[in-house]
């Protein structure tokens, strides 16, 4: 796991960041050709903490990537699973 703290406080800034660490990643070949984790931060975009902005930069950021070589993940504080803000709302772990 690589822990990747980006200083950029504007989000087209954050996002080229992000494209260029992908097409690093894209390029790299792993030990054992097993893949690898990259968790990338950005505590000084205040923008992204709008999910509306976060979620479009994701977006973006999802059609550039090579997908074949790199999966984007995103996490947002304010994402949810749907429909559990219900008192009896359960999550099914789902078979592989």
């Amino acid at each position: 796991l690589a822990l990747v703290c980006l200083e950029e406080d504007d989000e087209e800034d954050v996002a080229a960041k992000l494209l260029a660490h992908g097409n690093l990643l894209a390029r790299a070949k792993p030990p054992g050709d097993r893949g690898a984790t990259t968790l990338c931060i950005a505590p000084r975009c205040k923008s992204l903490r709008d999910f509306s902005v976060f979620d479009r930069i994701c977006e973006d950021l999802d059609s550039a990537i090579d997908q074949s070589k790199v999966q984007l993940a995103p996490f947002h504080p304010q994402w949810r699973f749907n429909r559990l803000d219900r008192p009896n709302a359960t999550l099914q772990e789902v078979p592989a």
